[in-house]
C-alpha cells in the first residue's frame, strides 16, 4: 500500500497489513497541525519506507515517559509516522 501527505511532497510505502487500528485524539501535537480525531494504524518499521521526500521530526516525552518522535511533511505539516527511528528511504 502506498500513501503520503496531502501536498504530495512525502510519499511512503507499507509492505504489510497493519498490526492494529486505533483512533487518536491528537492533544499533544502543536495546535497549528492538530486535527480533532483520526484513525491510525501500526506497522512494523521493517515494512515501512519513504519513497519520496524527507520528513521532518519533533521529539517529546509521552505521558508514560517514553521518548516519542513524530515525523511530518515540512511543507503541509501532515504527520506520516511516529516513533520510527529506523525508517528506510529509497
Amino acid at each position: 500500500m502506498t500513501g503520503g501527505c496531502p501536498c504530495g511532497a512525502v510519499r511512503y510505502q507499507i509492505d504489510s497489513f497493519p498490526l492494529l487500528l486505533y483512533s487518536c485524539n491528537l492533544h499533544q501535537l502543536p495546535k497549528d497541525v492538530r486535527q480533532r480525531v483520526r484513525i491510525e494504524h501500526a506497522v512494523a518499521a521493517k515494512d515501512f519506507r519513504i519513497l519520496q521526500g524527507k520528513p521532518k521530526g519533533w521529539r517529546r516525552r509521552s505521558s508514560s515517559g517514553a521518548d516519542v518522535t513524530s515525523w511530518f511533511c515540512g511543507d503541509c505539516a501532515a504527520e506520516s509516522t511516529v516513533n520510527a527511528p529506523d525508517v528506510r528511504t529509497q
